[in-house]
């Protein structure tokens, strides 16, 4: 055992040496904290009445405490009882000498039901290592029939896999070799333990379902693979069983072999999954700029916007959005298609989009109109004012109206922008009267002090849930407030920053002065 730890302190420093990145590794940097005393690990036991296994005992006497692990590192001893479902105040300290039930035997099902009915008697005799992120944890078994092995959980209950490694410094080493490996980090721990040759005669030989996706799992997280391991992912482009095809695209999109592009486009052009269809045009994504792209600008058009968008970027990726794109997508009865056609503009070079643009203002969907806005204003497109201004009507949104109070006041030069600014400041919602206010100042125009005067005894402070986004929307300022900052704006004035802390505040304060 003293011989294993010698390896993984030396192993932890070439880590070190050679700046390996991974998962959780900005929160514990590969530093540990420092080894504990014996009294104190039997002060811990003896309150606990229960003996640690020896493994971790020995990392901790001889190794350290805390720190670098695997996904967000080990926790401190104290820290034991973390992934517990219950307050710590209610615990009994005797929660880690009880016997835990967690074996290899014990099935998914049995474990939802004990978790259901007894949550605490389900981790008892485990104490927390590590936090993976998402509620997830990994436990160490510290007694019951399991003592001495990991298995990883998550705080509801709808999950338990006990690691492939007979002991924690077995799981911590095998995380140090495959660090130094170059293997993938997502999944640290799942799946079975083995080289590449066994790990696929496993995969493609074995009956049991469990056992081939446990060795896929594993399989896919090597640095590289063998043309024959190669070809079984190709294969499982074909497998009937979900989340095999999904584990197989994520490995291709991760190695990005020439040979696996055109069956992942077969794939995109026959399957209907949501859940496939993404993962194969996202790990196309990954590969170098290929010249087929008709399968994927298909699913452009797809009513699912996460296929849709994913679609997107593979184009813009390999910079195939065409104008022809953002047509056929904007004559979708889908408000969100026509919203995902106004964003592909940004990615096109074409005298054709400011007037595409220009219709797009006459969209029955807000969105889509506060979209286009946006966008002509990020094109800086002046001529393109009077169109904006000609919506300013009582039938027009609030939505649609700030958008256009915050475009003319980017687009100030023509000489209807700030007539149109002025018609705002009249209106009859505090958030467009805000906006068009804020954006005279933004303006620079003299002319615009006199509006705003007219504005500083306004008292209102704008607020408004927002359904959409279900939470409250709230200006920093009244609009008299906001009056003043633009007048001030205007005579070049320096104007406080909003939403600074104290320390800030004082640094600017400072800084005025110097």
């Amino acid at each position: 055992m003293r011989e294993q730890v010698g390896r993984i302190i030396q192993k932890l420093e070439q880590v070190r040496r050679e700046q390996v990145s991974c998962f959780g590794a900005d929160s514990h940097k590969f530093l540990l904290g420092s080894s504990l005393p014996e009294r104190e690990v039997q002060a811990f036991e003896s309150r606990h009445d229960v003996r640690l296994p020896e493994e971790y005992r020995e990392f901790l006497l001889h190794v350290g405490h805390k720190g670098a692990g695997p996904y967000y590192g080990l926790l401190a001893l104290e820290d034991w009882n973390d992934g517990y479902p219950i307050d710590p105040d209610e615990l009994s300290e005797d929660a880690l000498g009880q016997p835990s039930p967690v074996t290899a035997q014990l099935t998914q099902e049995e474990w939802e039901d004990l978790w259901e009915s007894e949550p605490v008697r389900a981790v008892q005799g485990s104490l927390t290592l590590a936090h993976h992120g998402c509620g997830i944890y990994a436990m160490l078994c510290v007694s019951g029939p399991s003592r001495g092995r990991i298995w990883y959980g998550d705080l509801d209950g709808s999950c338990l896999y006990l690691v492939p490694d007979p002991d924690f410094l077995h799981w911590y080493e095998r995380w140090l070799d495959e660090l130094l490996a170059g293997y993938d980090f997502r999944d640290f721990g799942y799946g079975l333990l083995g080289n590449e040759a066994e790990l696929l005669s496993t995969f493609l030989t074995t009956q049991d379902d469990k056992t081939r996706d446990d060795a896929l799992r594993s399989l896919v997280r090597m640095p590289s693979l063998t043309e024959d391991s190669l070809q079984a992912l190709l294969e499982c482009l074909e497998d009937t069983n979900e989340e095999r095809c999904r584990t197989a695209i994520w490995a291709l999109g991760r190695l990005r072999p020439n040979e696996a592009v055109e069956p992942l486009l077969s794939l995109i052009q026959r399957e209907e999954s949501t859940v496939l269809l993404v993962a194969a045009i996202d790990a196309l994504c990954k590969f170098p700029p290929f010249a087929n792209v008709e399968p994927v600008r298909q699913r452009l058009h797809s009513s699912n916007r996460s296929v849709s968008n994913t679609a997107l970027y593979l184009l813009r990726e390999h910079q195939k959005v065409q104008m022809e794109d953002v047509l056929a997508l904007f004559h979708s009865e889908s408000a969100d298609l026509r919203d995902r056609a106004i964003f592909a503009t940004g990615w096109i070079d074409s005298s054709d989009v400011v007037p595409f643009l220009v219709r797009a203002l006459s969209d029955p969907d807000s969105y889509v109109v506060y979209s286009a806005l946006s966008a002509l204003a990020e094109r800086d497109a002046v001529d393109t004012v009077p169109a904006m201004v000609a919506l300013i009507t009582p039938e027009t949104s609030e939505r649609v109206l700030s958008s256009i109070a915050r475009a003319l006041g980017s687009l100030s030069t023509h000489p209807d922008a700030f007539p149109g600014l002025v018609k705002l400041t009249h209106h009859a919602d505090g958030f467009v009267r805000n906006d068009a206010i804020f954006a005279l100042g933004e303006t620079g125009d003299k002319r615009a002090i006199a509006v705003l005067q007219q504005h500083l005894s306004d008292e209102e402070t704008p607020e408004t849930y927002d359904e959409d986004l279900c939470s409250w929307k709230t200006c920093s300022f009244s609009i008299g407030e906001q009056a003043q900052r633009s007048i001030a704006k205007i005579n070049g004035e320096v104007l406080e920053p909003s939403g600074m802390t104290n320390e800030e505040m004082v640094a600017w304060i400072q800084s005025k002065h110097e």
